[in-house]
């Protein structure tokens, strides 16, 4: 056998994640890493000065929870680059509930810092309200203005941990059964265990497997993972 043959073969992938559309709260799975800050999440309105920070790593789920709230309450989803900055923030602020996305990549200029001065002031008077989500803790998000960085100090924070044990292997189920592959318990627990803990690389998982089943056509497997990724 080739050296090329007995290597594992590299199926390339091109997943966007996480999908913008088709987030549904019937599709997050909800366990011991996340339960709290859903429940945060639910009670929007008691939120302090209405603002609220989703914490966690990435691909921890933050942006599947954010459009979920989005939908439900109609909020503005926030995602995308800054140009005036008290206009954008007036714009924004005109459905009263927004949601603004990778703060603590975003905040590295001054308009973007001061489009959020700006946001977090208009849903303040107006009684609005707004979900911001990043990696880190709010007071580490802001750079050069020091009225910002006061504000997002005093932010409450809800923190969703890296997925346990018990959400990867729900989630690599449920991945496996939106593509008519029903797999066995013992196969989610050992692929969960083997692949990297978070949602985007489960996904990117579990489409280069069902590739493969299909491109051999052989069941989905153990020995097919192994080979596959090399494990």
């Amino acid at each position: 056998m080739s050296d090329s043959a007995a290597r594992p073969r590299q199926i390339p992938l091109d997943l966007p994640w996480p999908r913008h559309d088709g987030a549904s709260r019937a599709d997050f799975i909800v366990s011991d890493s996340n339960a709290a800050a859903v429940t945060m999440l639910d009670a929007s309105t008691e939120w302090p000065d209405g603002r609220l920070a989703l914490i966690g790593p990435e691909g921890s789920g933050k942006t599947h929870l954010a459009l979920v709230w989005a939908q439900e309450n109609g909020a503005r989803f926030i995602d995308g680059g800054v140009t005036h900055a008290e206009g954008a923030a007036r714009d924004w602020a005109a459905s009263g509930c927004v949601v603004f996305e990778d703060c603590d990549r975003r905040l590295t200029s001054p308009e973007a810092e001061r489009a959020l001065f700006h946001l977090l002031n208009i849903l303040r008077e107006d009684g609005g309200r707004i979900l911001m989500t990043g990696r880190t803790p709010p007071s580490r998000w802001a750079g050069s203005l020091p009225d910002l960085h006061s504000r997002l100090s005093a932010v409450t924070a809800a923190g969703i941990a890296a997925p346990d044990d018990e959400l990867l292997e729900q989630l690599v189920t449920k991945l496996f059964r939106d593509r008519h592959i029903i797999i066995t318990d013992r196969l989610a627990s050992y692929l969960a265990r083997r692949i990297d803990r978070n949602s985007a690389a489960v996904e990117a998982a579990v489409a280069a497997l069902d590739t493969h089943s299909l491109e051999t056509r052989q069941p989905v497997g153990a020995k097919m993972a192994k080979d596959l990724f090399g494990w």
